[in-house]
């Protein structure tokens, strides 16, 4: 997946997104692809889901897309809540689990995720704290 986005600006937790295109080849494939080469552009969300830092977002789809099954479809959801960069990420995956569950749980209440996309989640939270751990 190919993702244009505005330039660079220093991210943070609490930054404001920004517009956010995709380019998703027809073939769908989950790797990264060269702009050069032909796709076409997908609006992934409103204008009020999007990184403004290339870095940020890749971060963010790369830890969506490393879990099991794959979610990267998430990212606009992650960003509304703030989750926008691998600071955020990490910064999650260091919380307690009592915390973690608790935010996960209000968030299948409001309808944002299913039960099994936030077992996915936090399994792959786990994993990046377990790693972080043995860095």
């Amino acid at each position: 997946m190919y993702v244009e986005v505005p330039p660079k600006i220093s991210p943070t937790c609490l930054q404001p997104p920004t517009l956010f295109r995709a380019q998703i080849p027809e073939s769908s494939a989950s790797r990264p692809r060269a702009s050069s080469q032909a796709s076409s552009s997908t609006l992934l969300s409103s204008p009020d889901a999007a990184p403004s830092d290339p870095s940020a977002s890749d971060s963010v789809l790369a830890f969506l897309s490393s879990l099991s099954p794959p979610q990267p479809h998430l990212w606009p959801v992650f960003n509304r809540l703030g989750i926008s960069n691998a600071e955020c990420l990490r910064a999650l995956a260091a919380r307690p689990e009592s915390r973690v569950d608790a935010f996960f749980q209000k968030l299948v209440q409001k309808g944002e995720f299913s039960v099994f996309q936030v077992d996915a989640i936090q399994w792959g939270l786990k994993d990046m704290a377990d790693r972080a751990e043995y860095a």
